[in-house]
């Protein structure tokens, strides 16, 4: 099952039309019906934001689709079609306070110059 056949079934679970998770999302009906009707992807933002208007794990929405993978010869596949990713968000929350740590410390490195 494709992206938008996912987000179209949970917003039909949840009773919510295109048009009222369109607005609330800040998007066109239209584009939400493209998304829906896979002629165009969302952005992992766009993603970010349907899964927590829907509440559902963002991987719920993304499950059983391809990860594209350049390899180190420049060949293109595809990872783990149909594997659940888990990705902790305590994992993802230590990453985000790291990067915050060393954005910091460039910002001191650059203003003792």
């Amino acid at each position: 099952m494709s992206i938008g056949t996912r987000i179209r079934k949970k917003r039909t679970e949840k009773g919510f039309s295109q048009e009222f998770l369109a607005e609330k999302l800040k998007i066109s009906q239209g584009t939400l019906s493209n998304i829906e009707s896979n002629k165009s992807k969302p952005d992992i933002d766009l993603l970010k934001s349907i899964s927590n208007l829907l509440e559902v794990d963002i991987y719920d929405l993304i499950e059983e689709t391809k990860l594209k993978q350049v390899n180190k010869d420049n060949s293109v596949g595809y990872l783990a079609e149909n594997q659940n990713f888990q990705i902790s968000e305590k994992l993802i929350e230590q990453y985000e306070e790291r990067i915050k740590e060393l954005k910091e410390i460039i910002f001191e490195l650059k203003n003792k110059k």
